[in-house]
């Protein structure tokens, strides 16, 4: 029971503490979310976009 107490505790002050915070911290916390959430595959198909996205932006320069 007391572990359950605690656990409560504990995501009451996480809560409080999300409340306090403004939106630049709040879209920080989302980010860092995000990250974790990611599987691995995730993050390779996110690494190749961003190297294609990043290929064409300079293609582009090139053409200009």
């Amino acid at each position: 029971m007391e572990y359950i107490m605690k656990k409560l505790k504990s995501r009451k002050e996480i809560l409080n503490s999300l409340d306090e915070m403004d939106k630049a911290q709040t879209e920080k916390v989302l980010e860092y979310i995000h990250s974790v959430m990611l599987t691995p595959r995730d993050r390779v198909e996110n690494k190749r976009f961003k190297e294609s996205a990043i290929q064409q932006i300079k293609d582009a320069l090139k053409e200009s």
